[in-house]
C-alpha cells in the first residue's frame, strides 16, 4: 500500500497482557496524537475521533475499526461500543480508506487542493493561509506562498516575502496567494523532497497551532485571521479568535493590520549588478543570462551574461606582457586548443531549478526569460529559481569558453628565470566554465608543470598556480563521479570543460569604511572583502563620494551602530595626522595597517576605481597587517575571488589524460605514466652556495623528485 519513507507509515504494536492491538500513524514525525482529540476510554462519545477502517485479521477479523487514543497517537480496534476485535462497526462518516496521493501534480487523481470557501479574492487573486504537517508541492505558476516578514501596527500594516522554488517546507505557515479558486488549478501534494537552502526567508511573523486538528486553544493573545475589509483590503483583523484550526496561519495583533501592496514589486537586474549588489534576502528577476551547460545528477543550469564585469582582471601600469597571448604561452605545446584573442570575461552563475522540473540539452546557447528567484550564495554564485525559465534565440551571449593553466589561478606573476617578464593573467571568475590544460598532478592536487631537465621544454618560465580538484561533475551525463586513485603523479591532464569555483571557510568579515561605492562612512555599512583563506583580503571600490576631489577609507571586522562599537576592530594607516595621502610611491606597495588608537588614520586617495589587497597578521603594539593599494581599471563591487595558491576548486565535466609514460609527452590520449614527481629545487651559485631562488648569472638546479633521485641542470639568469 505505501512504501518504507513515503507520507503515510502504519506500524503494528501489540500490549503485553492485553487484548487490544494498536497501530501508530506518523505524518513525517507528527505523531496521530496530533491530530485526533476524544476519550479513549468511551470513543462512542467522540465528537472529534477520527477512525481508520482496516483488517485487523484476513482469516477471522475483517472490516474492523481502528479508534486513535490521544495519549500514545494508536489505534484500537473495537465495534460501535468500544469493545475489542469485533469484525463489524458501520460509522460511515468515521471510516478512513487508505489511498495512494498523488506523487506529482500531472495525474490528477488524489490530491490536496485549497478550500475555496477558505479564499478571499482582492484585486483579482485570491488568498488564504497554510500550514501542513508534511512538505507541500506545488505550481509556482499557479500559487505563491508567502511569509509575513514585519507588521507595524501603529501603521496598521504588514509586509511579506515570497517562498522560492515549488515546495513549502513541513511546518512553515504561510498566506498563498492564487489566481483562482479552481480546485483541480490550485491541486498540491506531499513530497519528501526537501525545499532549497535558502528557500524560506527568516523572521517569520505568521503563527499556527501546535496541533494539526480543527478547534484548538490559540497559541497566542489577539489571534487574528486573514480576511478582507471594508475597503476591500487583504488584512488579518477582525474579533480575536477563541479557536484555531492547525492547518491555517494567524498573527497576533491587537489592531488590524493591512497588506499595502498585495505583491511585493521584483526588480529586473543584470548579473553584474545582481553580483554587485544582490543579497540573500529578496527576489530578483535576472535578465541577461544565456545557458552554456547542464547539469542533470544536480539540477543545475550553469550560465553567463556577456561581459557584465562585475570584477574584471586589469593589467597592471608597468612592463607587463599577457602569457596567454605571447609566443611562451601554451600555443607551442601542441594541444591544439586555441586561446581567444581576448579572454571573456563575463560573469557566471548556476541556476538551481525546482524539483522534478525537467532540464533538457536544447537550453543550452539560448538566453534564458523569467529568470526568477534568490541568490542563495555569493562566494560562488548560486540561485534558486522558482520555475523552470523559457529559453529564446535573440540576446544570446557568446559561449565559447576560456582556456585556463593553473598559473591562471594564481594570477598575475613575475618569472624569476630567463627573460625575468612580469607577466599578466586573467584569473577565472568563480562558478565559471571553461577548459583547462596543462595541469600536472602532484598526488593531492594540480599545479603547474615542473621545469626540469627531463622536461627543459616545460613551463620555462617556471610559473606557479595550483588548484584543488572535486569530481563530483565528472561525467555528469552518465553519473559515476571521478575515482582520485586513477590519477597518475607528475602526468598533465586537460579539463574540457569544468566548472571553477573558489575555496570558502568560515573566516574574520573585513569591511572598506569611508566614501567608497556611495557609502559615507557608516558605521553600520562598509564594502566587504573577499577571501579564500582567512589571510589575504581583496575588494575593488570606486572612489567619489567626497565631493574635494579626494576620498578616505579605512577597515574594520565588525559593523556596528557607532563608532566606539566597532573601533576596537578597526584599522587603518599610520597617520600623523588624522589620515595618510596615498602617493604615487605608494601604489602596489606595502603599506603598514594599524589597529585604532594612537598614531592611527584613514587613507586618502584621488578619486578613482583602486583593488585593495589586505593581508592580516598577528602582531604586537597595534599591528595589524598591510595593505597594498593598487589603481584599477573602471569595475563594479567585486565578488569573491581566490588569491594565492590553492585557492579554487575544479570541478571537471569532461577530463583526459594528455602525458604518456614515454618521457611525458604530449599526445593528446589518456595512457598509464609514471609517478616521479619533483617535491624541492635549489640553486646553487659558483661560489656553492644555495638558495631557493636563483641567482645572477650561472645557477646549478638541483632538483629533488618523490622518489628519491635528484637532477643537475646549468642555467643562465
Amino acid at each position: 500500500m505505501y512504501e518504507a519513507g513515503s507520507i503515510v507509515d502504519i506500524y503494528y504494536a501489540r500490549i503485553p497482557n492485553d487484548t487490544r492491538y494498536y497501530y501508530d500513524y506518523f505524518v513525517q514525525g507528527a505523531k496521530a496524537s496530533k491530530y485526533y482529540d476524544f476519550d479513549p476510554d468511551d470513543p462512542t462519545s467522540s465528537t472529534g475521533g477520527v477512525f481508520l477502517r482496516m483488517p485487523y485479521d484476513a482469516k477471522t477479523y475483517t472490516n474492523t475499526w481502528a479508534f486513535a487514543t490521544a495519549n500514545e497517537g494508536g489505534f484500537r480496534f473495537t465495534d460501535d461500543n468500544g469493545t475489542p476485535k469485533i469484525t463489524m462497526g458501520e460509522r460511515p462518516e468515521s471510516q478512513w480508506y487508505i489511498e495512494c496521493i498523488d506523487k506529482d501534480l500531472e495525474t490528477k487523481e488524489n490530491y490536496f487542493s485549497l478550500d475555496p470557501d477558505k479564499l478571499v479574492e482582492v484585486g483579482g487573486k485570491y488568498y488564504t493561509t497554510l500550514r501542513t504537517s508534511w512538505n507541500i508541492l506545488f505550481n509556482p505558476e499557479q500559487m505563491t506562498p508567502y511569509i509575513v516578514s514585519s507588521f507595524d501596527e501603529t501603521a496598521g500594516t504588514f509586509e511579506m516575502e515570497p517562498l522560492t522554488g515549488n515546495i513549502i517546507p513541513a511546518g512553515t505557515p504561510v498566506v498563498i496567494e492564487t489566481k483562482s479558486n479552481d480546485i483541480e488549478e490550485n491541486r498540491m501534494v506531499p513530497t519528501l523532497t526537501a525545499a532549497a537552502s535558502g528557500a524560506v526567508p527568516s523572521e517569520n511573523k505568521l503563527i499556527s497551532s501546535d496541533k494539526y486538528f480543527p478547534n484548538q486553544d490559540p497559541p497566542y493573545s489577539n489571534c487574528k485571521a486573514l480576511t478582507v475589509n471594508n475597503d476591500g483590503k487583504l488584512v488579518f483583523g477582525g474579533n480575536a479568535l477563541s479557536k484555531v484550526n492547525g492547518n491555517e496561519a494567524y498573527l497576533s495583533v491587537a489592531n488590524e493590520v493591512a497588506l499595502e501592496k498585495e505583491t511585493p514589486e521584483t526588480p529586473e537586474v543584470t548579473l553584474a549588478e545582481l553580483l554587485a549588489s544582490g543579497d540573500t534576502q529578496n527576489t530578483y528577476i535576472v535578465t541577461d543570462l544565456t545557458a552554456v551547460e547542464i547539469v542533470n545528477d544536480d539540477q543545475l543550469i550553469i550560465a553567463k551574461d556577456n561581459n557584465g564585469y562585475a570584477t574584471k582582471d586589469v593589467m597592471p601600469e608597468g612592463d607587463y606582457v599577457d602569457y596567454m597571448h605571447t609566443a611562451s604561452g601554451i600555443t607551442n605545446n601542441d594541444l591544439n586548443i586555441d586561446v581567444p584573442d581576448e579572454y571573456d570575461q563575463s560573469n557566471w552563475i548556476a541556476l538551481r531549478v525546482p524539483a522534478g522540473a525537467l532540464l533538457t540539452t536544447d537550453m543550452k546557447g539560448k538566453h534564458l526569460t523569467g529568470v526568477k528567484g534568490r541568490l542563495v550564495n555569493t562566494a560562488n554564485p548560486e540561485f534558486v529559481l522558482d520555475k523552470l525559465p523559457d529559453t529564446e534565440d535573440e540576446g544570446v551571449a557568446s559561449t565559447a569558453l576560456n582556456v585556463f593553466i593553473p598559473a591562471s589561478f594564481k594570477g598575475t606573476q613575475p618569472s624569476t628565470v630567463g627573460s625575468q617578464k612580469d607577466y599578466f593573467f586573467v584569473q577565472p571568475k568563480p562558478m565559471e566554465m571553461a577548459n583547462i590544460t596543462w595541469a600536472q598532478w602532484d598526488g593531492e592536487k594540480f599545479i603547474s608543470p615542473v621545469h626540469d631537465d627531463a622536461h627543459p621544454d616545460w613551463n620555462q618560465a617556471e610559473l606557479v598556480g595550483s588548484f584543488e580538484l572535486n569530481g563530483a561533475y565528472l561525467e555528469s551525463q552518465g553519473g559515476g563521479g571521478l575515482d582520485m586513485s586513477t590519477l597518475k603523479a607528475g602526468h598533465a591532464y586537460a579539463m574540457t570543460p569544468a566548472v571553477i569555483k573558489v575555496k570558502t571557510g568560515d573566516y574574520d568579515h573585513v569591511y572598506v569604511l569611508g566614501t567608497v561605492n556611495g557609502l559615507n562612512w557608516d558605521t553600520n555599512k562598509g564594502v566587504e572583502m573577499e577571501t579564500s583563506d582567512g589571510t589575504v583580503y581583496t575588494a575593488i571600490v570606486t572612489a567619489n563620494n567626497s565631493g574635494d576631489g579626494y576620498d578616505y577609507f579605512s577597515f574594520t571586522k565588525k559593523l556596528g551602530t557607532s563608532w566606539e562599537a566597532i573601533n576596537a576592530s578597526r584599522f587603518g594607516s599610520e597617520a600623523s595626522g588624522s589620515y595618510w595621502d596615498v602617493l604615487d610611491q605608494h601604489y602596489n606597495t606595502p603599506l603598514t595597517l594599524r589597529y585604532w588608537g594612537g598614531s592611527t588614520g584613514s587613507f586618502r586617495v584621488p578619486e578613482g576605481t583602486y583593488r585593495l589587497t589586505v593581508t592580516l597578521a598577528d602582531g604586537e603594539n597595534y599591528y595589524a597587517g598591510t595593505v597594498v593599494i593598487q589603481r584599477a581599471g573602471a569595475s563594479q563591487a567585486p565578488r569573491r575571488k581566490a588569491d594565492g595558491d590553492n585557492g579554487y576548486v575544479v570541478y571537471p565535466i569532461s577530463m583526459t589524460q594528455i602525458t604518456s609514460e614515454e618521457n611525458n609527452v604530449v599526445t593528446g590520449v589518456s595512457t598509464v605514466g609514471g609517478d616521479r614527481v619533483a617535491v624541492s629545487r635549489q640553486y646553487v651559485n659558483v661560489a656553492g652556495v644555495r638558495a631557493s631562488q636563483p641567482w645572477n648569472g650561472v645557477n646549478i638546479v638541483i632538483t629533488t623528485y618523490s622518489d628519491g633521485t635528484t637532477t643537475a641542470t646549468k642555467i643562465v639568469k
